[in-house]
């Protein structure tokens, strides 16, 4: 377990990954350009009297304690720099000349672990593409891609995003299906990864997206109509019922007057209700409701 710890540690501080080939042999990789730094792999004692470094078992830095200035040597001279308190090497302007395998001894005691070390180039912005040219939503199947000029010997790590989604670890090359669960994902992304850099595609569009109404809007517009329509209803039957009630009104106060209120047409003025009720004709006076018979001309009138 510590072990596992202390190479994780070294992966970070070289940028670096593990590598399982050789026992005791850690790969390093550094941008050229960039810095090379070496970190012996923990535990390391707690008072170090005496670093050495070497490459290709060329002597590259030393130093003992009582000894006040570093000693480096060879094309590492003035571009290197060792922490005498940790023993941890750093190579500045690192290119493809500087790479091999390095080893330290600390208080004169061999570290069992190697360090190789190796210049890798930044990877190329990736482009993400669909095949075949004909993939539609009537297909069933399409793959996606995940291009950049590479090397295929490079240590390179692919990564896809959907949507607005997270990025998850996968291959350069991915079957996409026309499924229910792919059709609401607008775009897909890539990504490459190598242990000095990593970039991202632009967004490319899901050939099996659908494009449907919002939950929400689609929720709303459904009650809004649910509503108005109830509404609607409402109203209808408000009017029928006042319809049929004035009608009964009219019957019952027409039933009422019939043969009780006698006023003769030439002698009173009427405003006649355009009802026509029976044969009679409902009229409102200014104090009184009466009614009386029906003439031709209020049967013209009605018409």
């Amino acid at each position: 377990m510590e072990r596992s710890a202390a190479l994780c540690l070294l992966s970070l501080l070289l940028l670096a990954v593990p590598c399982c080939s050789q026992p005791g042999l850690i790969q390093a990789y550094f941008r050229p350009g960039g810095a090379l730094v070496l970190q012996p792999v923990l535990p390391v004692p707690e008072r170090i009297t005496s670093v050495v470094w070497k490459r290709n078992n060329d002597l590259l830095a030393e130093w003992a304690e009582g000894v006040s200035e570093v000693g480096y040597y060879g094309r590492f001279r003035g571009r290197s720099v060792l922490s005498t308190g940790t023993g941890r090497l750093r190579v500045s302007g690192a290119s493809a000349e500087d790479a091999g395998v390095f080893s330290v001894e600390i208080n004169n005691e061999p570290q069992s672990e190697l360090y190789r070390a190796a210049a890798v180039d930044e990877v190329p912005p990736p482009e993400a593409f669909v095949t075949p040219l004909a993939c539609s939503q009537a297909s069933s199947r399409c793959l996606l891609h995940c291009y950049g000029h590479t090397a295929d010997t490079e240590d390179i790590t692919y990564y896809w995003k959907m949507g607005d989604g997270e990025w998850e670890e996968s291959e350069k090359k991915i079957e996409i299906l026309n499924v229910n669960e792919l059709h609401h994902v607008r775009t897909f992304s890539c990504r490459m990864k190598n242990p000095v850099s990593e970039k991202e595609s632009e967004p490319i569009n899901n050939p099996f997206y659908r494009q449907s109404s919002p939950p929400d809007s689609a929720g709303g517009t459904g009650v809004a109509v649910t509503v108005g329509g109830a509404f609607g209803a409402a109203a209808l039957v408000s009017v029928a019922l006042f319809a049929f009630c004035q009608r009964e009104f009219i019957q019952k106060s027409i039933k009422k007057l019939e043969g009780r209120i006698s006023v003769p047409q030439d002698s009173v003025t009427c405003n006649c209700v355009k009802i026509h009720q029976r044969g009679f004709v409902v009229c409102a006076l200014e104090t009184v409701t009466c009614c009386r018979k029906e003439t031709p001309a209020d049967k013209l009138m009605a018409s």
